[in-house]
């Protein structure tokens, strides 16, 4: 063999040497990479193939779990950092790490994961999860503290497609969120109430915008001369499926965040009424019409409303603000109420307290908003007979003529009821014991034949 032939064979054999090691060295970073891959996040079309897969072709029912991570508003505001979120895409993944699970990250804090675990181990999982996060925000005070809350569809034998199934997980997961349960699987009755809560959400839009809501009065009568009063503006809605009263729509009027909107609207409603219908509204002290906090917490809202007084001529005492109670709502703005109350106030509005003693904050409400009336609530009245009701109810009196504010007690609907109410001193009522709320025509010739019979010649 000449030398010329045993240098080729020398190159080619070195040639095939680190071919090899090549192949092996790139087999081998490839291997690790495919470790690696399985334990992170997967794109959302491989949990999708993933999940057509086990459903066409083994069909063995499995979940789809939807997870969200809500900051808290206090931490928002400190700026704290993101260390909790790093934190919360390990758990979900040390979590979720078996052969038949899979996880997508969707957004920051925000995760899909395709498991077949039993709803059992499930949730025992997501306990787990929230229990780590819980420690690491104690250990960890500069960091956010984010609330979970998980959704569940918890696929059974037949066809659905993917998108519906994510779809129905992020429901749950909304439920959860909404409801504070954290954890919430889907069923048909969840189906059922986001289909009709979407349907009210139409009508009222259509509502506002067709002008299909009207009014109704409930007539506030003085209980020792037996006139009528004044009135509380009350809305109803014609929809689809009939007369939706307002607990049928004032939750998708919060929840679209309507509520400025809305009691914009019904106060411009009532305001043209009273101004068409002025020798009625003569033989009246008041026509109150609520507003929520959210309303007026905004800005500017008092100057709104004087404005639309002035627009359709009507006398600025005429016509009572009644401030609703607020249901617990965080993040409601309390000088923002109390600027735009006092500006109505000095402008000569009425303000009046709703349904005081019903709840979570009547006492604090005096100490803050310029009050000139408090409404006692239905639920205050209904135990006037007691013992310990009417002690309440007393207490709550007393508390009013102190403040030298108007009493008017609403829900008196029995004979007993009325003779506490007048044994107590109180002369203003509402309730059923007089009149049901009525239509703007029926609360006209109900104002017409009270002053009949009161010896007022007819309107």
């Amino acid at each position: 063999m000449d030398s010329n032939t045993l240098t080729l064979i020398i190159i080619i054999a070195v040639f095939v040497c680190l071919s090899g090691l090549g192949v092996f060295f790139t087999r081998r970073a490839l291997g690790q990479f495919d470790k690696r891959g399985k334990a992170g996040f997967k794109p959302l079309l491989s949990v999708q193939k993933r999940y057509d897969k086990i459903r066409q072709v083994t069909r063995i029912p499995c979940g789809v779990l939807y997870i969200t991570a809500a900051e808290q508003e206090a931490d928002l505001a400190a700026n704290l950092g993101d260390g909790g979120f790093s934190r919360l895409e390990n758990a979900v993944l040390s979590s979720f790490n078996g052969q038949e699970d899979m996880v997508s990250k969707i957004r920051k804090g925000e995760f899909l994961v395709l498991t077949r675990m039993s709803e059992s181990r499930l949730t025992a999982a997501l306990s787990q999860i929230r229990r780590d996060m819980l420690l690491f925000s104690k250990s960890n005070p500069s960091e956010k503290h984010l609330e979970l809350y998980f959704g569940a569809y918890l696929i059974p034998a037949g066809n659905i497609d993917f998108e519906q199934t994510v779809s129905r997980a992020k429901l749950a997961c909304l439920e959860a969120k909404k409801s504070g349960r954290k954890y919430v699987a889907w069923d048909y009755n969840l189906q059922n109430d986001y289909d009709n809560r979407a349907e009210v959400e139409k009508s009222l839009r259509r509502g506002v915008k067709n002008n299909n809501f009207f009014l109704e009065f409930q007539p506030i009568i003085d209980i020792q001369s037996g006139d009528i009063v004044g009135g509380e503006v009350l809305t109803r809605l014609n929809g689809n499926s009939g007369v939706l009263l307002p607990a049928d729509f004032i939750s998708a009027v919060k929840d679209k965040n309507m509520e400025a909107e809305f009691d914009q609207y019904v106060f411009g409603k009532t305001c043209r009424w009273i101004a068409s219908h002025r020798e009625v509204c003569k033989y009246l002290k008041y026509i109150s019409v609520n507003f929520t906090r959210a309303t007026l917490s905004i800005d500017g809202m008092a100057d709104k409303i004087l404005e639309k007084l002035d627009e359709c001529g009507i006398e600025r005492g005429f016509v009572a603000v009644e401030l609703v109670e607020n249901g617990g709502e965080a993040g409601i703005v309390v000088d923002g109420i109390k600027q735009n109350l006092s500006a109505l106030k000095a402008a000569g509005m009425p303000i009046m307290l709703d349904d005081f003693g019903d709840g979570y904050s009547s006492f604090e409400d005096l100490k803050n908003y310029p009050v000139d009336a408090i409404k006692i609530s239905r639920s205050v009245t209904e135990n006037i007979q007691t013992a310990i009701g009417l002690r309440i109810f007393k207490s709550m009196i007393n508390v009013a003529k102190d403040m030298d504010a108007l009493i008017v007690c609403e829900g008196a609907e029995t004979p007993a009821q009325i003779k506490a109410i007048r044994d107590c001193g109180v002369v203003y009522v509402q309730g059923y014991y007089f009149y049901r709320s009525v239509s703007p025509d029926q609360f006209e010739k109900a104002i017409i034949k009270n002053r009949t019979k009161q010896g007022e010649s007819e309107l």
